[in-house]
């Protein structure tokens, strides 16, 4: 019986995790609108997005690593052209 009661709650642990994964607004709210006063130093602007890789995990620290993803933080301070604030 308490192997019934224990298979049901890790079933049910395991569809509300789904539900919070696939139904959770991927969209950050509260960014404010950046302006430059330079021209624009080209007319098109490419966004290569990684699955699982959002804004607000990529730009907020981690208290054990420093600065999540150094390796991209590194590449794209490193490549001209590259900006990441």
């Amino acid at each position: 019986m308490l192997l019934i009661i224990s298979t049901f709650f890790v079933h049910i642990a395991f569809l509300v995790s789904v539900f919070d994964i696939y139904f959770k607004s991927p969209v950050v709210n509260g960014i404010k609108p950046q302006s430059s006063p330079l021209e624009a130093p080209a007319r098109r602007l490419v966004l290569i997005v990684a699955d699982g890789l959002r804004a607000d995990s990529f730009f907020q620290t981690d208290d054990f690593y420093g600065r999540n993803a150094p390796h991209l933080w590194y590449t794209a301070q490193s490549v001209e052209g590259v900006q990441v604030i």
